[in-house]
């Protein structure tokens, strides 16, 4: 061989058809991935469209529907079959509606029963502003006192349906304090003994001891519980007779019981109680049972029926209950169970 010049050369080759075919396979794996993805994509935005879209889209046509022109509930969201998270909310709004169709009518009904109590002593205003311009000099002094008197009347009773309107807006705002239901039922009662003697005698039994029952609760709504259960049961208990006040701890409640010996309650007022402007004054409490004219001058009951009510939104506000019975032997019982702590 001679170094000097080439004498000959080798060339080598292979065909490229293999890689050829292997690139074509690879273009047709992920070609075919790719419509796998897009059906995929597809099925899924299919089911979603019928499991999660449409039902979402038919509670937002029904939420539209429910209500008419003007804002007012017309009607209720229809309840599905399904049992997952759209049920679920479905089943809340619902609930939601509910409870907001049972507060727009208790605002309605609040408002009917105001304008209702309110008519009588405006009724006796204008009947005795009217008397009292032909009525002789010593007449007109009756008549300006009826005029003060109801005046005053109305006073107490927006004072009453604005205290209850607070409890009800707010009522959770309020402070709390860790309280001693027997010191505060004592307290009560020796306030009331102070300030109106003339009421029945008040006999408060209460263990002794570390069984005091404690609740979490705003120091003068507490006040305002008993001291009107207090009241109600003085007006009705009989001249020498005793008002029993109960405080003790009934796991998990700290209960609060007054009974009195008066003529109780109808088993037809039982459940209306507690309503709001409703009082029933038998003759036996010293109260009339016929209502006077509306437009005749006098003295006119002091019981707008709003004691009570104040004491159930109160008690139902901090998570307890209020009930009335009668006890036998005669009188009425009412117990409030409040969470103790």
């Amino acid at each position: 061989m001679d170094r000097e010049r080439v004498a000959g050369a080798v060339l080598v080759s292979q065909s490229t058809y293999r890689i050829l075919r292997d690139l074509y396979e690879l273009r047709l794996r992920v070609f075919e991935i790719f419509l796998i993805s897009v059906a995929a994509a597809v099925a899924l935005s299919l089911v979603a469209g019928t499991t999660i879209v449409r039902p979402l889209t038919r509670l937002r046509r029904q939420a539209g529907q429910i209500l008419d022109g003007r804002g007012r509930l017309r009607g209720h969201f229809r309840l599905p079959a399904r049992r997952d998270e759209i049920g679920e909310l479905a089943r809340a709004l619902r609930e939601l509606t509910r409870r907001l169709e049972v507060q727009l009518a208790f605002g309605e009904s609040f408002a009917a029963d105001l304008s209702h109590e309110l008519k009588n002593p405006l009724a006796s205003i204008r009947a005795a502003a009217e008397l009292i311009q032909a009525a002789p000099a010593g007449e007109r002094v009756r008549f300006l006192g009826v005029i003060q008197q109801e005046v005053a009347r109305l006073e107490a009773l927006l004072a009453r349906v604005r205290e209850i309107a607070w409890i009800d807006a707010r009522l959770e705002e309020e402070p709390r304090k860790r309280l001693d239901a027997i010191e505060m039922t004592q307290r009560c009662v020796e306030s009331l003994r102070l300030r109106r003697p003339e009421l029945p005698a008040f006999r408060v039994t209460a263990p002794t001891g570390a069984s005091h029952p404690f609740v979490h609760l705003t120091p003068h709504r507490l006040l305002q519980v008993i001291e009107n259960l207090l009241d109600n049961a003085a007006s009705f208990a009989p001249q020498g007779s005793e008002v029993e006040v109960t405080v003790h701890r009934q796991s998990p409640w700290a209960v609060i019981r007054v009974a009195d010996r008066g003529p109780g309650i109808p088993p037809e007022h039982l459940r209306r109680i507690f309503d709001r402007f409703f009082s029933y004054r038998p003759a036996a409490a010293g109260a009339k049972t016929e209502a006077a004219p509306a437009n005749a001058p006098g003295p006119r009951l002091e019981h707008p029926g709003l004691g009570l009510a104040i004491v159930k939104a109160i008690v139902e506000g901090y998570g307890g209950t209020v009930l009335a019975s009668n006890r036998e032997g005669g009188g009425a019982v009412f117990e409030v169970r409040l969470p103790a702590v």
